[in-house]
């Protein structure tokens, strides 16, 4: 059984049911433990609400950045057909799981789900834009997505072994195609600066050197064209 590094998997189970309820959660975990996941399951999550509750700066919708935690991922295919649609995919099903309880007075519930929604989405492409969130939704919208791309700033062993879990993830494909494909989405990453949060600014350099070393190992096996964009 998977046991995720920041908690507990009691622990985790409990956090989960306590933030989206009992069946939402069941189906999380359902979908975290895929056979073909290796570095997107419950250890990726675990990691992110750590680093949730470790960021020193005050979360103005806390509510809606964990319901995107645990949601931006729920949907995960690796087949070229279907990659482009994991994000809608899993935004769609946070959407159907998560509509308030019927006779619940949440006035905030449908403005936090859809920042949630918009959160999700937004880590197809690592970018959040004053067109996509508003001025006060834009803070939390930078951690979420720091919170998602920080392992690139873990040590080099720790890059590695994430790098080769995604490798892992897109079995189907041999190395060229892989290789094409991984050093687009890596190339993507590395367009403007990787991490948009104040707590982040210091594991800048360490992630884009720790970036350009695996893109220097991809390319080194990829043709230009690329067919597919793990992340």
């Amino acid at each position: 059984m998977e046991q995720p590094e920041a908690f507990a998997l009691q622990d985790l189970w409990h956090r989960c049911v306590s933030t989206v309820g009992d069946a939402a959660a069941r189906l999380l975990f359902q979908a975290y433990r895929e056979p073909h996941r290796r570095y997107h399951t419950l250890s990726h999550i675990a990691a992110m609400l750590r680093d949730f509750d470790a960021r020193a700066r005050p979360w103005t919708h806390p509510r809606a950045v964990q319901w995107a935690v645990w949601f931006h991922d729920a949907v995960y295919k690796t087949g070229a057909e279907d990659y482009p649609d994991n994000e809608p995919a899993s935004a769609r099903l946070m959407l159907r799981v998560l509509e308030r309880p019927e006779g619940r007075d949440d006035t905030s519930w449908n403005g936090d789900l859809d920042l949630a929604r918009r959160l999700v989405l937004a880590t197809r492409g690592h970018r959040a834009t004053r067109e996509e969130f508003a001025p006060e939704e834009l803070d939390d919208a930078h951690g979420f997505l720091d919170l998602d791309l920080a392992i690139l700033a873990a040590p080099w062993e720790q890059v590695r072994t994430f790098d080769a879990a995604i490798r892992q993830e897109f079995a189907r494909y041999d190395d060229t195609r892989f290789a094409q494909g991984r050093v687009q989405a890596l190339r993507a990453l590395g367009e403007g600066r990787i991490f948009h949060g104040a707590d982040m600014e210091r594991s800048e350099q360490a992630a884009r050197d720790n970036l350009a070393r695996l893109l220097a190992d991809w390319t080194a096996r990829a043709p230009e064209q690329g067919v597919i964009r793990p992340a």
